[in-house]
C-alpha cells in the first residue's frame, strides 16, 4: 500500500479499505502532533456498524487518538438493535472511548459512511446499504476541502439529533461497558445556522 493517501475520489478494494482509511487518519494525527498545544478535538463518524472497516481502523488507533486528545462521536445507521450478532472484538477499543448513538431508518441506508476529522478534512465511504467489508467501492479522501467537510458535519448533526441515545445501543455491546456521556440533543461544538436543516448531500458520490 502507498505510504501517503492521495486526496480525492478513489476506487478502493475491499481488502485495502481498513489499511487505507487507517493511513489517512494516521496522516491527520501526525499533523496534530505538530501543534503547539494539543487542544481537544472530536472526530465525527457515521458508520454502518461496528464491523465497518473505518471502525476497525479507528479502534486500532485508539492509543494514538487518546495521546492527541481526540474523542469520537458515532452514529450507527444499519443495525437492528434487537438482533445484532456481529463481532465487536476488532472495534472494542473504539466503542469504549466513543460516544455512540443509533438511528434505525431504512430511508437513510442510501447515505454514505463518513468521518469528519476537522473543518477541511474528511473521508466519505460507500453507501450504507452495501456491506463495506464485502465489496470494492469508490471512496473520497478530502483534504483542504472545507465545503465537503462542512456538508459532512451538517449531515452528522442531523443524524445525531435523529438518533436514539444509550439505551438501545447498550443492548448489543454490554461487554464493552457502553455509556452515553451526552444528553439528548447536546452537540459538543456550536453548529452553524444552516446546520438545523436536514442534509441534502452525501447520498451519492
Amino acid at each position: 500500500m502507498r505510504d501517503k493517501i492521495t486526496s480525492g475520489l478513489q476506487v478502493v478494494s475491499k481488502q485495502d479499505k481498513e489499511p487505507q482509511v487507517k493511513a489517512f487518519i494516521e496522516q491527520h494525527l501526525a499533523k496534530l502532533g505538530s501543534r503547539a498545544a494539543a487542544a481537544p478535538l472530536e472526530y465525527l463518524l457515521v458508520a454502518r456498524s461496528p464491523e465497518s472497516p473505518v471502525c476497525r481502523a479507528l479502534s486500532a488507533l485508539a492509543p494514538a487518538l487518546a495521546d492527541q486528545r481526540v474523542s469520537i462521536r458515532i452514529v450507527f445507521t444499519a443495525i437492528d438493535t434487537g438482533a445484532f450478532q456481529g463481532d465487536l472484538a476488532a472495534s472494542a477499543d473504539l466503542l469504549r472511548m466513543a460516544t455512540s448513538r443509533i438511528v434505525c431508518d431504512s430511508r437513510l441506508y442510501e447515505a454514505h459512511e463518513q468521518l469528519v476529522l476537522d473543518a477541511e478534512t474528511c473521508w466519505i465511504g460507500d453507501c450504507m446499504r452495501r456491506e463495506p467489508a464485502k465489496r470494492d467501492a469508490f471512496e473520497c479522501y478530502a483534504t483542504t476541502a472545507a465545503d465537503t467537510a462542512r456538508a459532512a458535519n451538517t449531515a452528522f448533526a442531523y443524524l445525531w439529533r435523529a438518533a436514539s441515545p444509550s439505551a438501545p445501543v447498550s443492548r448489543f455491546m454490554p461487554s464493552v461497558g457502553y455509556k452515553d456521556a451526552h444528553d439528548a440533543g447536546v452537540f459538543s461544538h456550536a453548529l452553524s445556522e444552516g446546520d438545523n436543516e436536514a442534509p441534502t448531500v452525501l447520498t451519492r458520490h
